[in-house]
C-alpha cells in the first residue's frame, strides 16, 4: 500500500517459483464471462464470471465511486501466460538490471531486498510481474526505475485486512445495494474461481515515488495486489486508489487499440 506520507506495509516471504511468457489479456461479454478462444494462437481459454452477483460487477461499483472528499477507483482483472517471443528482449533487460543490483549488494547485508534474487526461478518470477505491471501501464517505464524491488509476497489474512481497512466505506455501499453481501466476500469468489487462491501466490506492489504511476495524480492512497498461480500460468490484479477530488486524474488505462493487441493483450475485466 502506498500512502500520502509514503508509508508502506510490507509483510514478506519470498518463495521462488519458475515463470516464463508474457501476459494475455482476455476480453469479457457485458455479463462478465470469458468467451472461449480455442483457434487463437495467442489466447489460452478461462472462464471468469462472478458467482451470484449481478451482471453490474464489481469493477463497475469500483469505477469513480464517490465517498464524498474522495473517489475510489479499483479494477479486477486477470491475465493468462502464453509462451510467445514478445517482450523476451525486455526480460532478458530485467534479468540483466537483477543481476546487477546482486552485483552491487553486500554478501553481509542480509536485509537486502535483492537476496532472495539469487535464485534464477525467484528473478524469473519477479521478472513476470514487471511485464504484468508493464503491460497493466503501457506508457509508464518499470524497468526504468527497478520496479521488481517493490514487489513483496504476502499472506491472504494481509490482502484481507487492508481490503477491510481501506475499503470500508465502500464495502457499506456494496452491502446496502447487494442485499448486505459482503464485498471482501464478493471479490473472493471472483478471485478464487479464476486463479484459485490456495495454489496461488500473492505479492503487493509497493513502490517508491519513482516507481508510483500514481503518484502525481491526486492519489490518497494506492494498494496493487497479484494473485499467481504457476500451475495455471494465471494472475490476477487488484488494483485499488483513493483519489481526492481536488486534484484527481483517470488513473486506470484505457482499452487497447488494435495495434496493442498484436502484442497479446486483450482485455479482461472482471
Amino acid at each position: 500500500m502506498r500512502g500520502a506520507s509514503g508509508s508502506r506495509e510490507a509483510r514478506v516471504r519470498e518463495r521462488s517459483d519458475p515463470v516464463r511468457g508474457v501476459m494475455t489479456r482476455h476480453g469479457s461479454d457485458s455479463e462478465g464471462n470469458i468467451p472461449h478462444h480455442p483457434s487463437h494462437p495467442e489466447t489460452s481459454s478461462s472462464n471468469l464470471r462472478e458467482s451470484g452477483e449481478k451482471p453490474t460487477g464489481i469493477n463497475l461499483f469500483l469505477d469513480n465511486l464517490d465517498l464524498g472528499d474522495c473517489t475510489i477507483r479499483g479494477n479486477l482483472e486477470a491475465f493468462s501466460c502464453k509462451h510467445t517471443g514478445n517482450d523476451r528482449r525486455l526480460s532478458i533487460s530485467l534479468e540483466h538490471e537483477i543481476l546487477d543490483c546482486l552485483s552491487k549488494s553486500s554478501d553481509s547485508d542480509h536485509s537486502s531486498p535483492v537476496e532472495h534474487l539469487s535464485c534464477r526461478s525467484s528473478r524469473k518470477t519477479l521478472i513476470y510481474l514487471v511485464l504484468t505491471l508493464s503491460h497493466m501501464y503501457p506508457d509508464y517505464d518499470f524497468s526504468a526505475v527497478r520496479a521488481h524491488l517493490f514487489f513483496k509476497e504476502e499472506e491472504w489474512e494481509s490482502f484481507k485486512e487492508m481490503t477491510d481497512t481501506y475499503l470500508s466505506e465502500a464495502s457499506k455501499q456494496w452491502a446496502a445495494t447487494n442485499e448486505g453481501t459482503s464485498l471482501l466476500d464478493s471479490m473472493t469468489n471472483v478471485i478464487d474461481e479464476v486463479i484459485k487462491i490456495g495454489e496461488s501466490d500473492i505479492y503487493s506492489y509497493n513502490p517508491d515515488q519513482d516507481g508510483d504511476p500514481f503518484l502525481e495524480k491526486g492519489v490518497i492512497w494506492s494498494i496493487n495486489f497479484f494473485f499467481y498461480n504457476r500451475k495455471l500460468k494465471r494472475v490476477v490484479s487488484f488494483r485499488c486508489s483513493c483519489i481526492s477530488k481536488i486534484s484527481g486524474d483517470d488513473f486506470l488505462t484505457s482499452a487497447p487499440s488494435d495495434g496493442e493487441e498484436e502484442d497479446a493483450l486483450i482485455d479482461m475485466d472482471i
